[in-house]
């Protein structure tokens, strides 16, 4: 099970990427599950599969903009691990405008196999660079891995 977040502001937004958020426990290893992130200006699915402790794969990122408001809107994934703390993958954008939309193929991996404890799709509304405002959703590693 996944749990929403509501949107993140300001300083909320720089706190809540420091410290990691809770969620109840997440889709079986191997099975594919979805993060869904949905406010006014935006919305965000990624389709995802945990393939083992360091590695989820496919990831299949979806954003829309839905605001005609000037700004742009991105997507990224934030994973926590034992070994790194905090990393953020590339922040995938969509800059034409309201209703305008765009979709991804990727993945996320350690090499070094360093054991990912959760991982959060963020979607943020932009001006350039800068974030303005953030709203995610979360997985857990569902941490039943066959190590045998």
């Amino acid at each position: 099970m996944l749990v929403k977040r509501a949107m993140l502001t300001g300083a909320a937004a720089a706190i809540a990427v420091i410290f990691p958020l809770t969620a109840s426990p997440a889709c079986a290893a191997g099975s594919q599950d979805t993060l869904h992130v949905d406010t006014a200006w935006g919305e965000a699915t990624g389709y995802y599969t945990w393939t083992s402790p360091w590695s989820i794969s496919p990831l299949k990122l979806h954003l829309q903009d839905q605001k005609s408001d000037g700004h742009s809107v991105g997507v990224r994934v934030i994973t926590n691990s034992h070994n790194r703390g905090v990393t953020y993958w590339t922040m995938h954008k969509v800059t034409g405008g309201y209703l305008s939309s765009d979709g991804w193929d990727t993945y996320v991996k350690f090499e070094d196999h360093d054991n990912m404890s959760s991982a959060r799709m963020q979607m943020c509304l932009l001006e350039k660079d800068e974030i303005l405002s953030c709203g995610e959703d979360v997985s857990k590693n569902p941490g039943n891995w066959d190590n045998s």
